[in-house]
């Protein structure tokens, strides 16, 4: 294995993997062209400091629709709004969302059940 590979597999096997940390509340349905909104609480530990929040939208097939990341610390609550799209794939949208930089090395990730879009 190179190098830069085994480094980053090291550094990957030393990120600590938390469970709870972020819990989110999704709608029982939504509309395509329409605004949705899901709220996540989150309860870092203080010596993540400060961590991006990332939160995506996708399709009923996994493609992502959009992405939001902000930055949160400590003990709150997040309401994040998403605009749907006209038109979307399948019949249903589903959210996931991760504490970090990036998916590889995130902290805690989580996934919602898939959300039945409304007939307009």
């Amino acid at each position: 294995m190179p190098d830069a590979a085994r480094r980053k597999t090291k550094d990957r096997d030393n990120i600590k993997k938390l469970k709870g940390i972020i819990k989110m509340q999704v709608p029982v349905q939504a509309r395509c062209n329409a605004p949705v909104s899901i709220t996540i609480n989150h309860n870092l530990p203080s010596k993540l400091q400060q961590q991006p929040l990332q939160v995506t939208v996708k399709d009923s097939k996994g493609e992502r629709i959009e992405r939001k990341i902000l930055n949160v610390s400590g003990k709150g609550t997040q309401k994040i709004i998403f605009d749907l799209p006209p038109v979307i794939n399948g019949n249903a949208i589903e959210f996931a969302a991760f504490i970090g930089k990036d998916f590889p090395n995130c902290f805690e990730h989580i996934k919602s059940k898939q959300i039945r879009l409304e007939k307009q």
